[in-house]
């Protein structure tokens, strides 16, 4: 279930490229 959050997130954050990296750091710490 995570994984397609994750992937959600790092899909609508994707589009910003400026907070990818904040993506995976908050995926990271969670």
């Amino acid at each position: 279930m995570s994984n397609i959050s994750a992937m959600l997130i790092v899909l609508i954050l994707g589009k910003r490229g400026k907070e990818m990296p904040t993506s995976v750091r908050l995926l990271g710490a969670k």
